[in-house]
């Protein structure tokens, strides 16, 4: 036989939920710290990237400066 289903109280619910929340709630915080944590380390690795192509260039820059520099000199 089986036991007689006892109604929820419109008390009881909100206090269900309440414990389910709180029951997933360490799973859910991880999942979503580890998400952060993966998008600003594509960030981070994006900025570096275009930070090193801002380098190149300005490098390429100066150089051709120095070497006409170092030729007007050497005459």
């Amino acid at each position: 036989m089986h036991a007689p289903t006892i109604p929820l109280s419109p008390f009881t619910s909100p206090l269900v939920s309440l414990i389910d929340g709180l029951r997933t709630w360490p799973q859910t915080s991880q999942e979503q710290a580890r998400r952060n944590a993966m998008l600003a380390a594509t960030a981070c690795a994006q900025r570096r990237v275009e930070r090193q192509e801002v380098d190149d260039y300005f490098a390429g820059l100066v150089a051709p400066a120095e070497r006409e520099s170092a030729q007007l000199h050497a005459k």
